[in-house]
């Protein structure tokens, strides 16, 4: 190698390890009073890395994004960051924030006042993007106070109506934007309930399915569909979920009913060819599991697998441990383990002889159990499941 080339490449390699040093957000020591009064004094916003050590997607975000070399820049300039380790430090800012997750990626005004969040890892690209937005929705904020005057002049004036909540939504004052919202679509002709600023509305505040909007929305599903895709199977999948979680809670039969209807409607676009009677088990199944209805869930079950999945090795499998985890009923044992042999006929891996050893092992027969624990064994590589098949062989005696 001539003295040219290996000046050369000298010079780029130190040139690659200067960037590697300096490319990196700079995050403030001290304590988060300290932090605030920098921050008012230099004008700018917050960001607060809330992590715990142990957490894997926070160790990927300090090695491979707050090190990225567009990421840092932005950060730098716009922001003062600030690191928590939120098990140990800054116990009222924790408690305050309602950390609950890692990474929480937490973004504050100057003055200390919440804007907004990122719960979970986001890679460079991303985080840079949501930074962005930030700094756009603060300097949109600054014309909060006006167009809140504009819509109090005139309430019945929609677009002012429409920036006004659209602001709100952005500052998250989810509360302060649901009334104003609620009387907003009640005023609008049915016409006007499928155009984008009004599905807006409709997505984050519409949560009854008596309500005029969502009766509308739903005997229009395919209006719906076309304009706004999967954003519309979303909401309608979230209603499933809360209503779900409603009848779940409080044993409410008109909630299970709501849920019911709301995944049949969104069912039925996903697949047209099944009946609401499918849908309708399907959301029974969730409610007597969680529950713990167990003699309900095995009829429903029982129904469920003939009618619709007698060759479905997912459903086979899943029902039958649920069976053989919390029932005591030979004749549902008995059922579940005709399921586990058809199972067998369909693949015969190490599943399907585990799930075999289970159900023999629940009826009290620990000779056959053993034998198909024992082919189990030989069949897989898997670290988890050979731990549960060497636990059963040694509780089985072998």
């Amino acid at each position: 190698m001539n003295y040219f080339l290996r000046k050369t490449v000298f010079f780029l390699l130190l040139t690659l390890s200067i960037t590697s040093v300096y490319a990196q957000m700079n995050f403030e020591k001290g304590t988060w009073k300290e932090v605030l009064a920098k921050a008012q004094k230099e004008n700018k916003p917050v960001f607060v890395d809330f992590y715990a050590v142990w957490c894997g997607p926070c160790k990927f975000m300090t090695k491979d994004v707050f090190t990225n070399p567009e990421v840092a820049d932005y950060y730098n300039a716009n922001f003062l960051a600030y690191k928590v380790d939120a098990e140990k430090e800054e116990r009222e800012l924790v408690a305050a924030a309602r950390i609950d997750a890692y990474p929480s990626l937490f973004y504050y005004s100057p003055q200390g006042q919440f804007i907004t969040k990122n719960v979970g890892a986001l890679d460079a690209k991303g985080f840079k993007k949501f930074g962005e937005g930030v700094l756009t929705n603060m300097k949109a904020l600054e014309n909060l106070p006006a167009l809140k005057a504009k819509y109090d002049k005139n309430p019945a004036d929609n677009q002012a109506t429409n920036d006004y909540l659209n602001l709100l939504m952005q500052a998250q004052r989810f509360d302060e934007a649901a009334p104003i919202a609620k009387k907003h679509l009640a005023n609008l002709s049915e016409a006007d309930l499928a155009k984008e600023s009004s599905w807006q509305l409709i997505k984050q505040f519409v949560k009854s399915t008596e309500s005029r909007e969502y009766k509308y929305l739903v005997a229009n599903q395919k209006i719906f569909f076309e304009k706004y895709g999967e954003d519309f199977q979303r909401y309608l999948l979230g209603l499933v979920n809360e209503k779900l979680n409603e009848a779940i809670q409080t044993k409410s039969a008109t909630a299970l009913t709501e849920a019911k209807n709301i995944y049949q409607a969104v069912g039925s676009m996903m697949d047209a060819s099944k009946s609401k009677d499918y849908f309708e088990m399907e959301i029974d199944l969730h409610y007597l599991k969680a529950t713990q209805q167990w003699a309900g869930y095995f009829a429903v079950a029982n129904n469920w697998i003939e009618k619709y999945h007698t060759n479905n090795f997912q459903e086979l499998f899943d029902k039958s441990m649920v069976i053989a985890e919390n029932s005591t009923d030979k004749t549902e044992l008995e059922k579940a383990k005709i399921w586990t042999e058809k199972l067998l006929t369909l693949n015969q891996d190490a599943l399907s002889y585990v799930a075999n050893a289970v159900i023999l092992e629940k009826l009290g027969n620990k000779t056959d159990a053993l034998k198909n624990a024992k082919i189990a064994a030989g069949k897989t590589e898997d670290a988890e499941l050979k731990g549960f098949v060497e636990a059963m062989l040694k509780r089985l005696g072998n």
